[in-house]
């Protein structure tokens, strides 16, 4: 009896599935950590989002100009490199 009433409680249940999920927005995603510090990385990696389906990594946004500018006025502009990502 109890198998009978599982079956049908998880027979009626229909996947949430907002819109947001198929959305076709693309909105840039700004990652990473300014380090102040003399001679020290600062990293910062562009992307885009995705729709939450999509298996393939989120796509890398390149040749784009990063500057950084401090509440003194300095402007800092970084220079775009590459990555190798260990998984």
């Amino acid at each position: 009896m109890e198998w009978a009433m599982l079956l049908l409680a998880g027979g009626c249940v229909d996947p949430y599935r907002p819109p947001e999920i198929a959305s076709p927005n693309s909105y840039l995603v700004v990652n990473g950590f300014f380090d102040t510090a003399p001679g020290a990385t600062t990293t910062i990696q562009l992307s885009r989002t995705q729709n939450l389906a999509d298996a393939k990594a989120p796509t890398a946004e390149t040749k784009a100009i990063v500057t950084i500018e401090s509440a003194h006025k300095d402007v800092y502009t970084l220079k775009e490199g590459t990555r190798v990502l260990i998984r």
